[in-house]
């Protein structure tokens, strides 16, 4: 990832650094430091909505969300669903991904995310682009 971003931030499109930074976010997040990855993702964010590429740039909050969610930080993961909800919807997406991030939001402020919930949301909103009529079928949540 650095390798490529070192190309990208000189000569690359614009998406494929921002692409490779989400990736590094990712990495980072997983090699066990949500804090850093926190903070790499939200730019990540910002720089997506910025270019119009709304769709990645919920996904990433579903990573970002991830992260805040090790970190025990319940009020930040609804700010960020309730961020991406709006984000999609000021750009005309499709109902059931707006669904999957109310659905988010609403399981982040009862202090009920899981990892699982993170994982049907991601893969709902990865499909969906390809797929439009396809409805969100949110997990139970935990009790």
């Amino acid at each position: 990832f650095h390798a490529a971003l070192v190309i990208f931030r000189e000569e690359g499109p614009t998406s494929d650094r921002i692409s490779t930074e989400w990736g590094l976010g990712r990495v980072v997040l997983h090699g066990g430091k949500p804090s850093e990855a926190v903070q790499r993702l939200r730019d990540v964010i910002a720089h997506f909505e910025t270019i119009g590429m709304v769709s990645d740039a919920a996904l990433a909050g579903v990573d970002m969300a991830e992260a805040l969610l090790v970190l025990e930080r319940w009020d930040e993961i609804v700010k960020v669903a309730a961020h991406a909800f709006r984000v999609l919807k000021k750009a005309g997406h499709l109902t059931g991904a707006l669904t999957a991030m109310a659905y988010l939001k609403e399981a982040a402020a009862k202090r009920q995310l899981t990892p699982e919930v993170l994982k049907v949301v991601r893969e709902y909103l990865r499909r969906v682009e390809r797929e439009p009529d396809l409805l969100f079928a949110p997990p139970p949540m935990p009790r």
